[in-house]
């Protein structure tokens, strides 16, 4: 029986969209001059210039926003401090401290070197 009633339930759910689709547009599906983008002119040139060298790239700004967690819900050596979204204040992001109360039990979504790094990528300490 309860089988029966979601497929039912999906049938009714589909054709209420499709109703919803048809009733947005008037049932009428002709094209309208104010719906139609027209592109002019020719099209941009391709670039030519190099990639950028590694020797270039900002590794302190790359550092400073953290690294993901390894598996098992551990931070990679010398980026002990957990950061975490806190379901209980609504998504927001903290950071834990190795030694707090919930460290152990946080499961990270990034981790830092630094407090400070941490709250320059928006993160506030665990109260």
């Amino acid at each position: 029986m309860r089988r029966g009633f979601i497929s039912i339930s999906r049938l009714l759910i589909v054709g209420v969209v499709i109703a919803l689709v048809i009733a947005g547009c008037g049932g009428d599906w002709t094209e309208r001059e104010s719906q139609v983008t027209k592109v002019t002119g020719p099209l941009p040139a391709k670039s030519t210039a190099p990639a950028q060298p590694a020797e270039s790239l900002d590794l302190g700004r790359i550092q400073h926003e953290g690294t993901p967690p390894q598996v098992g819900n551990t931070c990679p050596t010398g980026y002990d401090i957990k950061g975490a979204v806190n379901v209980v204040k609504f998504g927001e992001q903290m950071y834990l401290m190795p030694g707090s109360a919930k460290y152990d039990s946080a499961t990270p979504q990034k981790c830092f070197a630094s407090a400070e790094d941490a709250e320059r990528a928006g993160y506030v300490p665990f109260e």
